[in-house]
């Protein structure tokens, strides 16, 4: 068995496999859960938002109002967990929709409460499980070169 994963794409088609199942899980939590994890630049100028639900995975960055330096180094990074039918964690007013290619978007726009500008992708989970597993099966199943 272990001279089946001697060739270096296979050992990697195995790897790939796994990140697949952890986007897999992730894509099975972000059904009834929303997952929001935030950073902020260490001048507080910008934000930047990783948000799971609804079968996306989103990435924001917003222009902060205020700009100041964060002296607590512990609140660059914080991570949420909430029902998704709760209020979404992005709340744009008018968003506009600057394109849109394979299902991963583009968007923008001001934030409902606080006038913050923002802009961000929105990418589907089937997307990334789909395009690993195709890389993960054409490595796994490759056939290694005989000298």
């Amino acid at each position: 068995m272990s001279a089946f994963f001697r060739p270096w794409r296979r050992r990697i088609g195995v790897l790939t496999l796994l990140i697949a199942m952890v986007f897999m899980a992730l894509w099975l939590r972000s059904i009834r859960t929303e997952d929001v994890v935030s950073m902020k630049t260490r001048n507080g100028r910008f934000e930047y938002l990783l948000i799971s639900s609804n079968s996306d995975l989103r990435v924001w960055r917003w222009k902060t109002l205020l700009h100041w330096p964060n002296p607590w180094y512990g609140q660059f990074v914080k991570w949420q967990a909430r029902a998704s039918s709760s209020i979404p964690a992005i709340d744009i007013e008018e968003p506009f929709q600057h394109w849109i290619l394979f299902g991963i978007s583009s968007e923008s726009g001001p934030e409902r409460h606080t006038g913050r500008d923002g802009t961000g992708l929105r990418i589907p989970y089937w997307l990334i499980v789909l395009h690993l597993t195709l890389i993960s099966t054409s490595l796994f199943l490759s056939k290694s070169r005989q000298p």
